[in-house]
């Protein structure tokens, strides 16, 4: 049981990094594209990506 637990998180945290890298490339071009615009978003997103502006 506690391996599988351990699985799930893993693959869940896996899958957590591959779209954050893929979210964070796309904010990326689309920081460019706005000229960073949308800092007014919520602070989590800023947080988030930090490095884009």
């Amino acid at each position: 049981e506690y391996h599988s637990y351990t699985t799930t998180v893993v693959v869940s945290m896996v899958f957590l990094v591959l779209c954050s890298v893929d979210t964070i490339s796309h904010a990326w071009k689309y920081h460019q594209a706005v000229n960073c615009r949308h800092l007014r978003l919520p602070d989590l997103k800023s947080s988030l990506k930090p490095q884009l502006c």
